[in-house]
């Protein structure tokens, strides 16, 4: 694989990397066997866009992610989440082992650092630098969409809290050490360096 698919891959199972390829096709690269497998054609995910009037005005703006579910990986594609325009920035769950697109949302506010859940209903993510808050820490509700600040940023401090789901519970940076507290906030603790 050349350097440049690699910047858009990611795990998709304990041996294999998912990749966007040159030709923007989603590609299954297996470690152990060096083989390559077709998952989706970017023709096929603009058929299902287009049925759905979901727009995407560049492939270089797909983003693959994918999250643990506690037994494999869910993969998710999202478009364009610096779009204006509301049909670029809609979410589609790749269900398995068919890689058929699912719509699971018309309008997904993704963010850079953002995690699901184990369950996919709630969603973890940092502030932003445009917004000076890139170490807070904030919740969404998948069902409701509602937001909410558990962490608050400092606008004088210049790094971003990658908050992760760990169970339920939430780990995140804050002031160059490792803390981790309840998915409502509640019970913040330094977990390393040990406080003293």
């Amino acid at each position: 694989m050349t350097p440049v698919e690699w910047l858009q891959a990611t795990w998709c199972s304990d041996r294999e990397l998912l990749y966007r390829n040159k030709s923007n096709d989603l590609e299954i690269y297996d470690v152990a066997t060096d083989a390559r497998r077709l998952a989706l054609s970017f023709s096929d995910l603009a058929r299902f866009l287009t049925s759905k009037n979901l727009a995407l005005s560049s492939p270089q703006f797909l983003s693959i992610m994918t999250e643990w579910n506690g037994r494999d990986y869910e993969i998710y594609l999202n478009g364009n989440w610096r779009s204006l325009e509301e049909d670029e920035r809609w979410l589609i769950k790749i269900t398995r082992p068919d890689f058929k697109p699912q719509l699971v949302s018309r309008d997904f506010p993704f963010r850079r650092t953002g995690h699901f859940d184990i369950s996919a209903t709630k969603y973890v993510y940092s502030g932003e630098t445009e917004t000076h808050d890139s170490n807070a820490v904030y919740v969404r509700d998948i069902a409701s969409g509602q937001e909410h600040l558990l962490v608050e940023g400092d606008p004088e401090k210049k790094y971003f809290s990658v908050p992760k789901f760990y169970g339920d519970r939430i780990i995140f940076v804050k002031d160059a050490a490792i803390w981790m507290m309840n998915g409502d906030g509640s019970n913040q603790e330094q977990l390393f360096p040990q406080s003293r």
